[in-house]
């Protein structure tokens, strides 16, 4: 006889019914149907008549499957096996990328996941019951093994279906009738294989949705695709009291992998699997590196901090709150109460901390910060990738994850052999996007705490100037009554300080400041305001060195730092042979020459307040005085003469009246 390829759904099929009770169409019964058969298929099971045995009408070996109901290379399938003899099931789903092909079974007792890499064939068996995952020789399908009569490879139901269309070439059978699967109605194809030698005969039955079966939900596929798979295996075709065993797969979803899905290719968030290949992890080292950082633990409680690094300028600020006593990300204790800030100067060697309006301490860097490195007494400053990850965890990439706002991040797994606990990363690109520590119990890991790092807008660090120069001039023990000074600036006013920015231009003056004799900048503080014509006025002050010493650093000498005369001394001797200048960055990132007019160095003189102590009379004054009482004297005298004299003449005419 002339073998064909079956397509699926042939005419000749489309109106048979292998459930006839009801007298209307099969096509309008589709889910009573389901339920009679349904029903049938539970009553008959273990008893399923040896259709490869009867005489009457044995099946002929005409027909083959159609090789397209081969599964794509990304896919994913669920279904049940069911093995007839044992009465177990198991429930199954697999899915496959370009990467991975993950294959899991659940059953009442246990969940078992197997993970099988395309790109270098290792495969990984984790069983999610107990926790354990570790590398494996074991095929998925192998506790299966009545499979093995259809296909030779049993790695994935992909390869037990190209191992079907591969048997049906080697066994043709017949198209029977037609049989409903989950719903949906399909071609049962039969196919018997005669046992030689004493081997086991086997009736080999599938059931595919044809052409014109129920269309798929997912638009990736299209019919012919296989709903169930059932393999009898019998000692004697004629006698179905031999059965053997029966197993039977049947296939109830053939779906695309969502973008959400992606957790299919790995096992579950804090498990390690032995064996599994590390790779390098690529961290985004920026300078300055921003970032904000949210700390969870595992009484979940939050904690937040903003950071600031930079090897460029050798600064580390910590700025939030701390946990258990320790501030994030350095991990330091012992800061004073009150600390909101946290800086770690190591250009300098000190660390200043700092409240919302004062500073609090200044004191040599602590040897207890993740971020100091102490080696033969120098104090130098830790790599940043070495405090984000311990650079002694090697790790291995377990896929990606669909964050809770649809980005795709690369996770990163290991075992931390000093404290015995998984280590998971997050990443977005090179951005550390998620730290995660899970403890172990009984092979289990239980989440224990999270860091996440956001990317945060650049911090200004000149906002902490101030109270740093408060560091230094309440450290020190000696205070000049008068130590400002002044310069003029040549062809500059106030409104171009303003322009740049004041701390701008006083940090550019201090370090200038710094070069011309050994001073740490923060020493000098600035103010302005307008000379002569308005042009720029500088006043400026120069604390006295600090008696704190610093921790030891590379590139700062603090017993080579002069005192406040010492530093005058040298300024006013470069200042008088010449005009001298200094560099600010203007607001367009461009570089400037700001210059002090020479010979402008002076003191500044405040004036005097009006004395209200009473001192006496001056001998210039008391003439004044005498001068003023004798004019007085005369005209009181001359007056009285006047008025005598007056009085008699007036006397002298009455007489002469009356006579």
């Amino acid at each position: 006889a002339s073998v064909s390829t079956i397509s699926g759904g042939e005419s000749a099929f489309r109106y048979r019914s292998c459930v006839c009770v009801i007298g209307i169409s099969s096509r309008a019964m589709v889910w009573p149907r389901v339920t009679v058969i349904f029903a049938v298929a539970t009553l008959t099971s273990g008893q399923v008549p040896t259709e490869c045995g009867d005489p009457a009408r044995p099946i002929a070996k005409k027909d083959v499957l159609n090789g397209t109901v081969k599964l794509p290379d990304s896919y994913k399938i669920s279904g049940v096996i069911s093995n007839w003899i044992s009465n177990t099931t198991h429930a199954f789903t697999e899915a496959a990328n370009t990467e991975v092909t993950s294959t899991l079974f659940s059953s009442r007792n246990d969940s078992l996941q197997w993970l099988a890499m395309r790109n270098d064939a290792s495969q990984f068996f984790y069983n999610r019951t107990s926790g354990i995952c570790e590398k494996s020789t074991s095929l998925p399908l192998a506790p299966f093994p009545e499979l093995s009569a259809i296909s030779s490879n049993l790695t994935s139901f992909s390869t037990l279906l190209s191992g079907l269309v591969e048997f049906s070439n080697k066994e043709p059978g017949e198209l029977v009738d037609e049989k409903v699967v989950a719903g949906v109605e399909g071609v049962r194809w039969v196919s018997c294989v005669n046992g030689t030698n004493g081997t086991s005969n086997f009736q080999i039955e599938v059931v595919f949705a044809g052409v014109w079966s129920l269309k798929p939900p997912s638009a990736a596929f299209n019919n012919p695709l296989v709903q169930s798979v059932q393999i009898s295996e019998y000692g004697n075709f004629s006698d179905k009291k031999s059965l053997k065993s029966q197993l039977s797969v049947e296939f109830d979803r053939y779906d695309t992998v969502a973008a959400d899905e992606s957790q299919l290719f790995s096992t579950p968030s804090g498990t390690i699997c032995k064996g599994w290949k590390e790779e390098n992890i690529t961290l985004n080292l920026s300078d300055p590196f921003n970032v904000f950082i949210e700390m969870a633990d595992q009484n979940k409680e939050t904690y937040k901090a903003t950071v600031y690094y930079s090897a460029k300028e050798e600064l580390v600020i910590v700025s939030g709150s701390k946990k258990d006593g320790s501030m994030v990300f350095t991990n330091e204790s012992g800061t004073p109460d009150g600390a909101v800030s946290v800086i770690h100067d190591f250009g300098k060697g000190y660390e200043y901390a700092l409240g919302h309006t004062r500073c609090l301490n200044l004191s040599p860097l602590p040897n207890n910060s993740a971020d100091v490195v102490v080696s033969e007494g120098t104090v130098s400053m830790r790599p940043l990738a070495d405090i984000l990850v311990a650079p002694e965890l090697k790790f291995g990439n377990y896929g990606q994850l669909k964050t809770d706002d649809n980005r795709t991040v690369n996770v990163f797994r290991t075992l931390d052999n000093k404290t015995g606990d998984v280590i998971e990363l997050h990443f977005d690109g090179n951005w550390l996007e998620k730290y995660m520590t899970f403890k172990l119990t009984d092979g289990r890991p239980s989440l224990a705490s999270y860091s996440r790092y956001s990317q945060s807008t650049p911090m200004r660090t000149s906002q902490y100037n101030e109270l740093i120069r408060a560091c230094f001039a309440k450290s020190s023990k000696v205070h000049n009554d008068n130590n400002t000074f002044i310069l003029d600036v040549k062809s500059r006013s106030v409104e171009n300080v303003y322009s740049v920015g004041v701390e701008t231009v006083s940090s550019a003056l201090a370090k200038a400041l710094s070069q011309i004799a050994p001073i740490n900048p923060h020493r000098v503080r600035v103010f302005y305001s307008s000379g002569p014509d308005d042009s720029l006025r500088v006043f400026f002050s120069v604390d006295e060195k600090t008696d704190k010493e610093p921790s030891i650093v590379p590139k700062y000498n603090f017993s080579a730092e002069v005192s406040t005369d010492e530093f005058m001394q040298k300024l006013n001797e470069t200042i008088s042979k010449g005009d001298w200048k200094f560099s600010v960055i203007s607001a367009d990132e461009k570089t400037e020459d700001w210059i002090v007019a020479a010979r402008s160095l002076n003191r500044y003189a405040p004036s005097s307040p009006p004395s209200t102590k009473y001192a006496g009379y001056t001998g210039g004054a008391m003439f004044v005085l005498g001068v003023f009482s004798l004019l007085l004297g005369v005209a009181i005298g001359a007056g009285g003469v006047f008025f005598v004299t007056k009085r008699q003449r007036i006397s002298t005419l009455a007489y002469q009246v009356f006579e």
